[in-house]
C-alpha cells in the first residue's frame, strides 16, 4: 500500500464560489506542510490561498523487508516535475537514450524528469527522508501495527441513517471523531482519484522496481497523470457527503475532523480538516485532541493505514467505530470493522446527508 509522504501548502480558497470562506479568526488546525502543521492559531488568507505545490508518495516493495523509494511531484512557476528516489543506483539500469530524458544526482539513486537546462540541480524536495534509508513503510503511530480484521471476523452490525444520527447526537463533542479517506471525494462532479485508479494511475503501489519500469518507458504520460491528480486536488469540489459533514460538526462543534485526502473538499464546504501526516511530531498533536475519543465515523476509508484505530483503542478499549459504505449492492466492510463496530450500507452522498437531516431535525425540537 503507498502512503502520502508529504503535502505542501494550505489546502483551501475562501474565494471559492462554492461558498468555502473560513473564519481565519477561529481556525486552530495544523498546517499541511510537514515543516510547520504543528503550528496553530489564526491563518492569515494569504496562506489559505497558497495551493499545494509538491506531494509525495513511498514506494514500498511488495515483499515486505526489501527497501523502498518515493517519487514526488513538484509544481513550481507553471514547470511539472517528478523527482523519484530509489535507495540503489538506478542510473546504471537507463539506456543512453533513456539518459538524455533525465537529470540525476551525483550518486545515480535520485532522477528527475523533465530534464533541465545544462548547470541546473536536479530538484530537491521538501521531504527529508533520505532516498537510502532501509524503510518498509511510513511511521506509525506508537510503532503499532494496523487495526486489522480477516474477511470473515469483519461482521459489523448495520445501521440506519436514523440509528447512526441517534449515537451522534448521544455523543459529546469533544468525543466524536470523524474521519474520511479518498473515498468521500469520487462523488462530485469533477471526482478526485479514488485509491484503486490513482493507484493504477500513478503507479505508486507497485513498488520500486515497476515504478521504475513505467517512468522510464513513458515519462512524459506518467508526468500527465500526477499533472492530473495535482489539479484533482487543487479544485475545490465538494460532494453531498462533505456537505453534510459540515453540518454534523455544525451541531457538534467540539468534535474532530481527520481526513487523509489531499484535496480540498472539506474547506470548501466550510469547515477546516486535520490532514493526516506519517510524522511522529504530527501523531503527538493529534493525540492529545483524539484521546477521549468514544465515537468514530469514517467515510470513505478503507484501512487502518496510520494505526489511528489501534492506537486509539489503548485510549478506549469500548470505543465505537461505525464505518459509512460508498454504494453497491453489498456494503464494503473495511479492514478495520469487527463484530463491535458498525457499518452503514447505501452510498455516502445519499446516507449521510439523511444522517444530518435526521440530528437536525431532532436537535431542533
Amino acid at each position: 500500500m503507498f502512503k502520502f509522504l508529504s503535502l505542501f501548502r494550505q489546502l483551501v480558497d475562501p474565494q471559492h464560489p462554492s461558498g468555502g470562506v473560513i473564519d481565519t479568526n477561529e481556525v486552530d488546525s495544523p498546517h499541511s506542510n510537514t515543516e510547520d502543521f504543528l503550528k496553530t492559531g489564526p491563518i492569515t488568507p494569504e496562506e489559505l490561498r497558497e495551493p499545494v505545490t509538491e506531494f509525495g508518495f513511498r514506494l514500498e516493495q511488495p515483499i515486505p523487508g526489501q527497501e523502498a523509494g518515493n517519487a514526488h511531484f513538484i509544481s513550481d512557476n507553471g514547470v511539472a516535475t517528478i523527482v523519484a528516489h530509489f535507495s540503489t543506483d538506478v542510473w546504471s539500469e537507463l539506456t543512453p537514450e533513456q539518459r538524455e530524458l533525465f537529470d540525476v544526482t551525483d550518486d545515480g539513486t535520485t532522477l528527475s524528469y523533465p530534464k533541465n537546462e545544462p548547470g541546473d540541480k536536479v530538484p530537491s524536495t521538501q521531504d527529508n527522508q533520505p532516498a537510502n534509508e532501509r524503510y518498509n513503510s511510513p511511521q506509525m503511530m506508537d510503532s503499532m501495527p494496523p487495526r486489522n480484521f480477516s474477511e470473515d471476523e469483519r461482521n459489523a452490525e448495520i445501521l440506519t441513517p436514523e440509528k447512526l444520527a441517534g449515537m451522534i447526537r448521544n455523543t459529546p463533542g469533544n468525543e466524536l471523531v470523524i474521519y474520511t479517506g479518498a473515498g468521500i471525494s469520487k462523488g462530485g462532479e469533477k471526482p478526485v482519484w479514488d485509491m484503486p485508479t490513482l493507484q493504477n494511475k500513478l503507479h505508486v503501489d507497485e513498488g520500486r522496481d515497476l515504478f521504475l519500469k513505467e517512468l522510464l518507458n513513458d515519462p512524459e504520460a506518467l508526468r500527465e497523470a500526477f499533472k492530473t491528480f495535482d489539479q484533482q486536488i487543487n479544485t475545490p469540489n465538494p460532494t453531498p457527503a462533505h456537505k453534510a459533514i459540515k453540518e454534523i460538526l455544525d451541531a457538534k462543534s467540539a468534535a474532530i475532523l481527520m481526513t487523509q485526502n489531499g484535496d480540498r473538499n472539506h474547506e470548501a464546504s466550510g469547515i477546516r480538516p486535520i490532514h493526516m501526516a506519517a510524522l511522529p511530531e504530527f501523531y503527538e498533536f493529534l493525540k492529545g485532541r483524539t484521546d477521549k475519543a468514544s465515537l468514530i465515523v469514517t467515510a470513505g476509508l478503507h484501512a487502518d493505514e496510520l494505526s489511528f484505530f489501534s492506537w486509539i483503542a489503548t485510549k478506549n478499549p469500548n470505543v465505537k467505530i461505525v464505518a459509512i459504505d460508498l454504494g453497491g449492492e453489498i456494503a464494503a466492510y473495511p479492514s478495520y470493522l469487527n463484530e463491535n463496530d458498525y457499518i452503514l450500507p447505501g452510498n455516502a452522498q445519499e446516507t449521510l446527508p439523511k444522517v444530518t437531516e435526521v440530528l437536525i431535525s431532532k436537535e431542533a425540537s
